[in-house]
């Protein structure tokens, strides 16, 4: 089963791999928008299965220990790097397809684009602070409060898309939403039995 940095080395091959078949596709050059789409959907779809394990990592070790469970936790950290290498491929589609038509982006930026903004500061954010020199640096309390809001903005910046598609019927968008929930549900679940183990040694 890969590990730490071999996790990251084969995100980024497949990130490359994709990336290389978007602007190798017979016709892109005249017409590269469909490539570049199947790029931000397939990078999407990359971190959206990284954060799932990273973000239930914990929680499900927790309720249900394993092998796998362990897997996750040992490997987070990288698992995370791997998704933020994701994210940036996916935010450098985004800004290559809004450079085929700036008039129409700029149409399409509301206040969902401010918070998508911040989400991706927390995430470099979280990644700097992912070595151990920054994180000594900024303090064990200070990491904690910084990489779960950075989770939990995260969470609700893929939620966004995926809910509004549920909810207008786009039944491809249900499994995302569900898994997205269910993760939330099992953080609450853990959560809830820490504090009955505290309750009762108190």
């Amino acid at each position: 089963m890969l590990r730490r940095w071999a996790l990251v080395g084969w995100a980024a091959a497949a990130l490359a791999a994709a990336s290389a078949l978007t602007l190798a596709a017979p016709g892109a050059g005249d017409d590269p928008e469909p490539g570049i789409r199947a790029l931000i959907r397939f990078t999407a779809r990359l971190s959206l299965g990284l954060f799932l394990v990273v973000f239930a990592a914990s929680s499900w070790q927790k309720l249900a220990p394993s092998r796998p469970s362990r897997w996750a936790v040992q490997n987070r950290r990288h698992l995370g790097l791997a998704m933020a290498l994701s994210q940036l491929v996916h935010a450098m589609a985004i800004l290559m397809l809004a450079n085929l038509d700036p008039a129409r982006f700029r149409r399409g930026l509301g206040l969902g684009t401010v918070g998508g903004l911040t989400t991706y500061l927390l995430m470099m954010l979280m990644v700097v602070t992912s070595f151990d020199g920054p994180t000594r640096w900024l303090g064990r309390k200070r990491w904690r409060i910084l990489h779960s809001a950075g989770m939990y903005m995260l969470a609700l910046t893929f939620l966004d898309p995926y809910g509004v598609r549920t909810a207008r019927g786009v039944g491809l968008a249900v499994l995302p939403t569900v898994l997205l929930l269910g993760v939330r549900a099992l953080r609450l679940a853990a959560r809830r039995g820490r504090a009955k183990v505290i309750a009762r040694s108190s």
